[in-house]
């Protein structure tokens, strides 16, 4: 493991777990019956009534007050570039919306610029890039990225997309498919699509393309609880997950598999939202990723 893997995994672990844990509680004030009873969170017990769910979002709701801390605001000097690190670790950058012929660019046309790189947040690419480290150990097989940080004007070129607008259910609960403008943690820097490819760069099979979003609603092959393919293909679909989850656990990070598909990796959302999104206009102009 290199210096800089090693360092950030160590470095993160313990402010992670901490603020992950504290807000792994909030949903379970309500049954704390004096803090169900007093201030906004007797307004938000009684709009919630007994459903634990609702009750739930009353109470995050009530906790992003006026007296709620502010998000963290994410800096240049918070993310690096996954593009340096080709060569000296087993991934390759494949930024796919950069490309608009790109065979998997479902929107066919350029979201980012044709040299824009890829970014993450300093405490997420060690753990992609740890997890590619234990991939090829295994197997010989590299982590192709596809993405990571997407500026919240890239999310709303997207949505805006004449293929989405065709496909209104991808923006629909309760699976949706593509995130709104800022949510998500992909504005980030927090969320990363991978997929395996062998020394010759041919892509291993996964049952499906890298964002393949499906046409039925009902019927989701990228799912991950999707069992409709084939041992082999099911294997190698585990064996990415399994890598990535390992590479978190060593770094005492949570992580989150979409369970929509099985290329997206992501922390938490308790985690992510504590951090304002990314916009392209903010970044220094050497690194902003769209025209």
């Amino acid at each position: 493991m290199d210096t800089f893997v090693a360092r950030s995994l160590e470095d993160g672990a313990a402010v992670f777990r901490d603020a992950d844990t504290l807000l792994l509680y909030f949903p379970l004030l309500h049954l704390v019956p004096d803090l169900a009873d007093s201030g906004d969170f007797s307004a938000a017990a009684r709009d919630a009534g007994r459903d634990v769910r609702a009750h739930s979002r009353a109470v995050m709701k009530a906790m992003s007050s006026a007296d709620a801390p502010p998000l963290k605001k994410i800096t240049s000097a918070d993310l690096v570039a996954l593009d340096d690190f080709v060569g000296e670790h087993p991934v390759k950058i494949d930024l796919v919306y950069a490309q608009p012929q790109h065979p998997d660019n479902m929107f066919k046309s350029g979201i980012y610029k044709k040299d824009a790189k890829m970014w993450a947040h300093t405490s997420f690419a060690p753990i992609v890039l740890r997890a590619a480290a234990i991939c090829y150990a295994q197997q010989k097989w590299l982590f192709e990225l596809k993405d990571c940080l997407r500026p919240v004007e890239a999310q709303a070129a997207m949505m805006e997309s004449d293929i989405v607008k065709a496909n209104p259910h991808w923006i629909q609960e309760p699976n949706r498919l593509l995130s709104p403008p800022g949510k998500g943690g992909h504005p980030r820097g927090m969320a990363i699509d991978i997929v395996l490819v062998n020394e010759n760069g041919e892509e291993i099979d996964m049952g499906t393309r890298f964002d393949y979003l499906s046409p039925d609603r009902n019927n989701n092959p990228a799912a991950r609880n999707y069992t409709g393919f084939s041992a082999e293909i099911l294997s190698h679909r585990r064996l990415l997950e399994d890598c990535m989850m390992q590479a978190a656990k060593e770094a005492g990070r949570e992580l989150l598999p979409l369970p929509q598909e099985w290329w997206d990796f992501r922390f938490p959302y308790a985690y992510s939202n504590l951090y304002e999104p990314v916009s392209d206009k903010a970044l220094p102009p050497d690194m902003r990723m769209m025209d």
